[in-house]
């Protein structure tokens, strides 16, 4: 699959470290809220980023990005501007809404992984697919919360119960506090590699049905290694 030149339309810096970039793909795309693609730079790589945006008549596509300090991320972060042109790659990945037909929701995110969350549930209430979603979102610390006024608009519906977490709470214990029986929950995982094990041990615990669970690349990788 060849790379899609997409130029950065726009750029939107926020806390933690995380820009938000809104492309504009030299050829139309089509994707699933929960999907991801790649991002390449040449003499940078690439990487997956989850896609923080729904496809609507505008052609435009977001990704939040966190500037870890090297390599592609820093790139992204501090030295392209508006009309730099990057590759896109894909869209990849099965997480998507497919499996909701009315049954509740359990989202669980870390960092930048509240970037397909924000997709999902836009696309879960603008089709009515359920009317219960409980968000649970951890942050090293609280500064680190770059979305707040998404969250803020998704928790104004009335629909979507958020539970912000911060070093020593963790996402996984948030969720063994709320003791959710979740054996008819449709269930989105996605946030960075430590987080991953412990969420997955918490949801088995909770009576979570495996197969209505669905993460990002990096869990997909990581489910692998504890079956």
């Amino acid at each position: 699959m060849a790379n899609i030149p997409a130029a950065i339309k726009s750029i939107e810096d926020r806390a933690g470290n995380v820009r938000i970039l809104t492309l504009a793909p030299a050829t139309p795309l089509t994707w699933l809220a929960g999907q991801y693609m790649h991002i390449g730079v040449e003499g940078y790589g690439s990487r997956a980023y989850s896609i923080a945006s729904l496809p609507d008549d505008s052609g435009l596509i977001k990704f939040h990005i966190r500037n870890m300090g090297t390599g592609l991320s820093a790139h992204l972060a501090q030295n392209l501007k508006a009309g730099d042109t990057v590759g896109l790659k894909g869209p990849h990945g099965d997480m998507n809404t497919a499996a909701i037909n009315g049954r509740p929701v359990l989202m669980v995110a870390g960092g930048t992984g509240i970037a397909p969350m924000l997709a999902l549930s836009h696309d879960i209430l603008t089709k009515k697919l359920s009317d219960q979603i409980t968000l649970v979102y951890g942050a090293r610390i609280m500064a680190d919360i770059y979305c707040q006024q998404e969250l803020d608009a998704l928790s104004s519906t009335g629909k979507v119960t958020i539970h912000i977490v911060n070093d020593p709470q963790t996402p996984d214990l948030q969720l063994r506090q709320l003791q959710l029986d979740l054996s008819n929950h449709v269930i989105y995982v996605s946030g960075p590699d430590p987080m991953m094990l412990p969420v997955h041990a918490a949801l088995a615990d909770l009576g979570a049905d495996r197969t209505r669970i669905f993460c990002d690349a990096d869990m997909e990788t990581l489910q692998k290694n504890i079956t």
